[in-house]
């Protein structure tokens, strides 16, 4: 050992030498100057690959990931620089074939990194396909080209280690066959998400309710769940068999939204009095411009039934609009716009359960 460092400064302009200091200086330079050499390059990555409009949509998260994958390539060709003059210098004294097998090993397990990680970029410049298929379809779609890529490239990785891939999945058959069995229900899960989002049940966003009373907004459609946001903001995780198995109720997919009421009104208002009280909450529906009377779908203001301690009004109609606190403010013109009816323009009263009792004092 003291001999090759002598060698190396008492004649250090012969070629060997010169190869072997020029390695060790290219290795220091790319260990010391990594995160730099990486940071360039995922500059040009961006500049010559990616669109200056999807640059904004895509995550800060993804290019931290592309740049470790290049910091990765900087570091194993440095060794691989390292490895080169150290070889010349030995020349036939030494065998590095296995150090080099190694380094193009793990060349290969970073270039199946660097595939999988920039999926997700690479897909986000796909626009129109995003739009056609819709925004829960094209996430399944990113998700399946990415296992895709991560099978692909551990075959790749597995070959070159001189492992059949063939054997190893017939090896592994007994095993799968026994995980499969105990796997049912996740299977099944992932089949009726598929059927989902075939059918159009729901989507991202929609305000949806299930026959066990769940209910909230879609935020994500998975491979073997749905999470549901609640109203008071927790997470419901739901297993996407129930989705087919029981009713679900979409609520954004209603254009309108209806109002029902049974006005009580007292029974000694005449007939005179319902009418009108009738003809004016009809005409209001009418003419307001809040609400649908179209001929595909109308309204309803009717003197309806006798009760036990009123004369009720059906009053239905349907809000123009799905949007539910535009939805509130349109009831509550209508109430007040019904209340100053019945109380103001006619003088009559809103009636209230009453029982009477009548005392024998015999």
């Amino acid at each position: 050992m003291i001999e090759f460092i002598e060698n190396i400064f008492l004649n250090p302009f012969t070629v060997e030498n010169l190869v072997f200091i020029s390695s060790i200086l290219g290795f220091l330079f790319f260990i010391l100057f990594k995160n730099v050499i990486s940071s360039g390059l995922l500059r040009l990555l961006q500049l010559f690959f990616f669109k200056k409009e999807n640059l904004a949509k895509i995550k800060l998260k993804f290019f931290t990931s592309v740049k470790s994958v290049l910091s990765f390539f900087v570091l194993v060709l440095a060794f691989y620089i390292l490895g080169k003059g150290v070889e010349f210098k030995l020349m036939e004294k030494v065998s590095l074939s296995s150090y080099f097998s190694l380094l193009s090993l793990l060349f290969k397990f970073g270039a199946v990194w660097f595939a999988y990680v920039l999926v997700d970029p690479l897909m986000e410049q796909l626009n129109s396909l995003k739009k056609k298929l819709g925004k829960t379809i094209f996430s399944w779609f990113v998700k399946t080209v990415k296992v895709l890529v991560a099978f692909l490239g551990l075959t790749i990785v597995l070959s070159y280690m001189g492992i059949s891939v063939v054997s190893l999945i017939a090896s592994l058959g007994i095993v799968g066959m026994a995980v499969a069995l105990g796997a049912q229900d996740m299977f099944k899960n992932i089949i009726s998400g598929f059927i989902i989002i075939s059918e159009k049940r729901f989507k991202i966003g929609d305000i949806v309710k299930l026959s066990d009373g769940t209910e909230g907004v879609v935020e994500k459609i998975g491979f073997r769940s749905t999470s549901i946001r609640a109203f008071d903001k927790t997470i419901i995780y739901v297993s996407n068999s129930n989705f087919s198995e029981g009713s679900v109720v979409n609520y954004s997919l209603r254009p309108y939204r209806r109002i029902l009421w049974n006005l009580g009104l007292e029974y000694d208002t005449s007939s005179k009095d319902l009418k009108k009280i009738r003809d004016e909450i009809s005409k209001y529906i009418e003419k307001s411009g809040s609400f649908v009377n179209n001929e595909e779908l109308g309204y309803e203001v009717r003197i309806d039934s006798f009760q036990d301690s009123s004369i009720n009004i059906l009053v239905i109609c349907f809000a123009n609009t799905a949007d539910f606190s535009q939805w509130l403010k349109i009831k509550e013109d209508l109430l007040l716009e019904i209340k100053e009816i019945v109380e103001e323009r006619v003088g009559a009263s809103f009636a209230f359960p009453s029982q009477t009792l009548y005392v024998n004092n015999k």
